[in-house]
């Protein structure tokens, strides 16, 4: 199996000025599966305003150099410092949540979605999935950017 590092429709290069913004991907043969772009496609349809939210803060992020504050209705990291730096985009004031981390300083790999409910469980169980996810990248020197 394979990694890859797909475009997120919506995230135009104008807009990565600071940083590029990627969804992983899974390439296993001919078939390539992204949780993150199967989701977006899913929350465009289903939950447009909330998706857009969620395009918007990755928008702003892509503008933003690492390092310098983005407002926590668009960007939170982690609490759990066994997670490492895992972070998570937010649709201001709505439930879905896009997972990633940071592969480079101007490179964000989206790894996972999350919805957002009242059980902190399940928004902890997207974080280590996204640390697990980060340790597996950084352990596999053959990412393929597009």
């Amino acid at each position: 199996m394979a990694l890859q590092l797909l475009k997120i429709p919506g995230v135009e290069p104008e807009h990565e000025t600071a940083v590029r913004i990627r969804a992983l991907a899974f390439v296993s043969g001919e078939e390539t599966t992204s949780e993150v772009l199967s989701k977006l496609a899913e929350w465009s349809k289903s939950e447009p305003s909330d998706h857009k939210k969620i395009i918007n803060a990755m928008k702003i992020a892509a503008l933003t150099k690492r390092g310098l504050p983005i407002s926590e209705k668009h960007v939170t990291k982690c609490g759990n410092s066994a997670y490492g730096d895992v972070y998570e985009f937010r649709a201001n004031a709505g439930k879905p949540r896009v997972m990633f981390f940071y592969l480079e300083p101007n490179l964000i790999v989206c790894t996972n979605t999350f919805w957002k409910t009242n059980a902190r469980e399940n928004q902890d169980n997207a974080f280590k999935k996204c640390s697990q996810v980060r340790n597996l990248c950084l352990q596999n020197q053959s990412l393929t950017l597009t």
